[in-house]
């Protein structure tokens, strides 16, 4: 058995999928049907709503899926439950196709949502607040992030980087360079840098500082 959210398009807000949020509408709390679900059926539904949120269609995985997602130990209760949803959700013998106009407006929806994250890392300015939450990042944890931020400002001001500008997309790209560069060093046997966090440990350790 194959199942869709119904009425799935009214809660989509994000064109990617696996959005951080979907829609909730007030008229929920008027639903008959949604309101002689039992706790563990309301809980069961949105959770079912945020999986197909996973999906362009909100097509459903299968029950087997379902209950691994949501730490079900037995495939038959996911069974049991979407029976109980059955207002909320559309089943069928046959799998799910997505209508060439609905298909259309997809493919245009991602490229548009591409073309936004694009301008966004291109456009917006540099900040230190921003700069201070991509620090956090733990991918950077290997390398000296204000070094290489150092390193990229004066690469500016050369006449390679004659032209460039300062931009969110230079900084991505200077910075998953030195990652790469710190891996190939690693991997040819070279010492490994220690970071600047276990530098400070070490120099507790030692009794440099206190």
């Amino acid at each position: 058995m194959y199942y869709r959210i119904k009425n799935w398009e009214k809660f989509q807000h994000y064109h990617t999928r696996r959005p951080p949020w979907i829609k909730l509408y007030h008229d929920t709390l008027e639903d008959y049907q949604i309101g002689k679900l039992s706790d563990a059926a309301f809980r069961f539904l949105i959770n079912v709503w945020l999986i197909g949120s996973e999906d362009i269609n909100g097509i459903l995985p299968s029950s087997e899926e379902l209950a691994y997602k949501l730490r079900i130990d037995d495939a038959s209760k996911v069974d049991r439950l979407l029976n109980e949803i059955a207002c909320s959700i559309i089943a069928s013998d046959k799998p799910f196709s997505i209508p060439e106009e609905r298909r259309e407006e997809l493919e245009k929806e991602k490229r548009q949502s591409a073309s936004d994250d694009s301008f966004d890392k291109k456009s917006k300015p540099v900040t230190s607040e921003w700069l201070a939450e991509i620090k956090k990042n733990k991918a950077y944890a290997e390398i000296d992030f204000d070094l290489e931020l150092s390193k990229m400002d004066t690469w500016l001001t050369t006449d390679k980087g004659a032209g460039k500008k300062r931009t969110r997309q230079l900084v991505f790209n200077w910075m998953n360079k030195a990652i790469e560069i710190k891996a190939k060093s690693s991997k040819n046997g070279e010492p490994k840098q220690k970071t600047m966090e276990e530098q400070r440990i070490e120099a507790i350790r030692n009794g440099q500082i206190t």
